[in-house]
């Protein structure tokens, strides 16, 4: 109790999170699928620079997810174990994680294996929040997480990095950027290792994790044209304990390759053609079981400006996806085709922006699916904006719900509708503040029931609540500050939605000097049911992090940090304990 007193004190006593606000008003391109200051943004958005995500020293791209507004995650014991992303108290397949503008779920799961992402690889990431069907497709309920590999610059680089720590972990890293005139490329290669801790609580025995994730791109720039290739892999063998605590492990193969053609026509039109084979893979070593996915896609984006008030964007994706499983005696291959046309439209006159677009899906199995959007931005003054938006989202069934154990081929796509108000304030060049409230409302809803590993279509969702979020940087300090209540319910059987915190709180402070700096960052979520279909509570937990980074010379650096500093025992998923005190050490290189 005397803990929970202080940590309130201090979560209300200052702000934080890592994003720089000497920097407020970032370019992002997710919400519109075209560049624009997130401050116009018309739907709530965040956005994590490179430096944000590597002061985070974190172990893949969940740790840095959940510090995002709006965003919480579920996991089923340590590095490399399954996890979960809700988004706004939707499920983890209603969020579309799309890696470098290619959609990166498993077609057997309807998920993404999000564990396998490290870091180290990532140049930026943007989460657009609210339903976005309309630009992308299914999937995008809750939102879109969109993780970018390559700099917006191509600037010349190399670094390495090298770092050790607790359970026996270590990681080493190297990145080659080189621009000569128009050509371009790039090439990055990464190791991790760990040997874990107990990922059940009802064992003592380690389970560790190994992952190797490989990176490389070409791209030439013409006169008013450019292409690129790129291939990004990840490779992981994931240590785990079967239901009955048997020591198991299988293999992850997770990779995307790409082929982009960008075309300028003229000052009002441009398009990109974007090519792409996605590949998840999955197979078990004690035992003959695997999953499978393999997507190949097209998108062909048109960007036309008519006239100073109207921007649209629109294009044709086509996809091909084959899922295949073997999973305790169940198998399944099956080929799914999508035709998907769209369009938006974004109109600007003074101080006023509306927005509209629709989507039309032709699915091989589901045939003809329209979803929409509309918002309203209004900037009062050079500090204040409002906006407004409402828009329909829907998800195909993956093969696991169609044909897996328990499985149903009957079932039909879940939709939902979504509205979002919210306001934006700006203090100052370095304070901003914002206020967002939304509903979301999903029909046929699929859920799995754990005991009698059956899977269900018969349900109702309701989801509403509001995000607050505070920065501002005084001098050397740069502090910020986020508070999400949410009350996300299954109006049928009159539950919570499982494992989604009422109310998370994130908070950081940090101290800079030159390139030199200390931060401490933290984290509360409220208690959580485990599952409907148990009476299991999740209880509630708080924990700190302190990180820091003291450069040796003009091109070296030697981070640390300290994770769960007072040791706190939760749970992310029942049985599942979450990670204890860990401490870290880096060296890091870095040649501009």
């Amino acid at each position: 109790m005397h803990r929970i007193l202080i940590t309130a004190i201090i979560f209300f006593a200052s702000w934080s999170s890592y994003a720089d606000v000497t920097q407020l008003d970032d370019i992002v391109v997710t919400a519109s699928r075209y560049a624009e200051p997130s401050q116009r943004a018309l739907h709530s958005t965040t956005t994590l620079r490179h430096d944000d995500i590597q002061a985070m020293q974190a172990g893949d791209v969940t740790e840095v997810l959940q510090r995002i507004p709006g965003l919480q995650i579920g996991r089923n014991g340590g590095p490399g174990q399954a996890s979960s992303l809700f988004m706004r108290g939707t499920a983890s397949d209603h969020t579309l994680i799309i890696l470098d503008g290619v959609p990166l779920q498993s077609g057997t799961t309807g998920a993404t294996a999000l564990q396998h992402l490290m870091p180290e690889h990532i140049q930026r990431i943007e989460v657009s929040r609210g339903a976005a069907s309309t630009l992308y497709g299914s999937s995008a309920i809750g939102g879109v997480v969109q993780i970018f590999t390559r700099p917006r610059d191509n600037a010349s680089m190399a670094s390495l990095s090298a770092g050790l720590g607790s359970d026996d972990t270590s990681h080493v890293s190297t990145l080659l950027r080189q621009r000569q005139g128009d050509v371009f490329t790039s090439f990055g290669v990464s190791r991790r290792s760990t040997n874990g801790y107990p990922s059940r609580q009802a064992s003592t025995m380690d389970r560790g994790y190994q992952n190797h994730t490989l990176q490389g791109a070409f791209g030439i720039d013409f006169d008013n044209s450019s292409l690129e290739v790129t291939h990004f892999q990840t490779q992981g063998v994931v240590e785990y304990l079967d239901f009955f605590l048997n020591p198991v492990d299988h293999d992850a193969h997770n990779s995307v390759s790409r082929f982009v053609y960008d075309q300028v026509f003229s000052d009002a039109w441009d398009s990109r053609l974007l090519v792409s084979r996605t590949l998840d893979k999955m197979a078990e070593n004690q035992s003959n079981d695997y999953a499978d996915t393999v997507r190949d896609s097209l998108d062909w984006q048109h960007n036309i400006s008519l006239g100073d008030r109207h921007n649209l964007v629109t294009g044709v994706t086509l996809s091909n996806q084959r899922t295949e499983l073997l999973s305790f005696g169940t198998r399944y291959d099956e080929t799914d085709q999508t035709v998907e046309f769209y369009l938006h439209d974004t109109w600007r006159h003074q101080a006023m922006r509306l927005q509209g677009g629709a989507r039309l899906t032709e699915h091989e199995r589901y045939g003809q699916h329209v979803t929409w959007s509309a918002a309203a931005g209004y900037q009062l003054d050079s500090a204040i904006h409002l906006h407004a938006n409402l828009g329909t989202a829907f998800r195909t069934p993956s093969a696991n719900d169609l044909y897996g154990f328990g499985g149903n081929p009957a079932f039909e796509p879940e939709s939902a509708i979504n509205s979002e108000i919210g306001l934006r304030y700006q203090f100052s060049p370095k304070a901003k503040t914002s206020l967002t409230g939304y509903y979301t409302e999903i029909d046929d809803l699929i859920e799995s029931d754990p005991v009698t590993y059956t899977i269900e279509q018969v349900e109702k969702a309701r989801i509403q609540g509001m995000e607050l979020s505070y920065q501002q940087q005084l001098g050397r300090w740069n502090w910020s500050f986020d508070y999400v209540y949410q009350d996300a319910i299954n109006l049928d059987q009159k539950t919570d939605l499982p494992r989604r915190a009422q109310n998370k709180i994130n908070t950081a402070l940090r101290y800079q000097v030159d390139q030199s700096w200390l931060a401490l960052q933290g984290t509360y979520a409220s208690e959580r049911q485990d599952s409907r279909f148990s009476d299991i509570s999740l209880a509630p937990y708080t924990t700190w992090d302190i990180q820091a980074v003291y450069p040796l010379n003009q091109t070296s650096k030697l981070k640390a940090k300290l994770h769960n500093v007072f040791d706190e025992r939760y749970e992310l998923a029942s049985g599942y304990p979450a990670q204890g005190r860990f401490i870290g050490l880096e060296l890091q290189y870095v040649l501009n």
